[in-house]
């Protein structure tokens, strides 16, 4: 019986009984009883409401990030020498993570030198995170700036500066780059996975 399971045998009345179980329905919001039943001649019986539809929540959805093109600050002679090949290897490598979804570059590369912010931006591609930076090539040396930025918040989320010879073009732009998208997706990871806990979705 309730009273022996609850109160251990300890004499309990039945108007005692009915005021829990009227505290229960009230926190409940169970008026039409219809949670915490009457059985008559028995006592209570539990009924969990079916889940409401409203409430049911899939997986998350991965966030979606877009690598914007570098600026280049190189002397003119190298201007546009590397391009936006840094930019294309970070999409291509971060394209590779299931957990996130990556714009495509020709989306992206319409935000060139458009003075648009980081908000706009983000609204215009659907982006939770935008990746940004800077190259700066003299012939010799290689310099680049990038930047994680949390759309959301506009806060930065990673940055890290890479300064290193360019004995070798190739070799140095595909290492630079995994470097730069192992890093960035492991913050957005990071970042979307604390939002879920705190039951917040990456762009609400």
């Amino acid at each position: 019986m309730l009273v022996d399971r609850i109160w251990s045998g300890r004499a309990v009345s039945p108007d005692s009984v009915a005021q829990c179980i009227a505290e229960i329905r009230r926190v409940l919001g169970d008026a039409k009883k219809t949670i915490v039943e009457t059985v008559p001649r028995e006592g209570y019986r539990l009924v969990p409401p079916p889940p409401d539809a409203r409430d049911q929540h899939g997986p998350p959805e991965p966030p979606v990030i877009a690598v914007l093109p570098f600026e280049d600050f190189s002397p003119a002679a190298h201007r546009g020498v590397l391009s936006d090949a840094f930019t294309e290897n970070i999409i291509t490598a971060l394209a590779r993570n299931p957990q996130m979804t990556v714009i495509s570059r020709t989306s992206s590369a319409q935000f060139r030198d458009t003075g648009l912010g980081i908000g706009d931006i983000a609204d215009r591609l659907g982006a939770d995170f935008i990746v940004e930076g800077s190259q700066q090539y003299d012939g010799g040396r290689l310099r680049m700036t990038a930047q994680l930025i949390d759309c959301r918040t506009e806060a930065h989320v990673w940055a890290d500066e890479i300064d290193v010879p360019l004995a070798d073009l190739l070799e140095t732009n595909s290492r630079i780059s995994a470097k730069i998208a192992n890093a960035v997706g492991f913050s957005i990871v990071d970042t979307a996975a604390a939002r879920c806990r705190r039951g917040t979705s990456a762009r609400s």
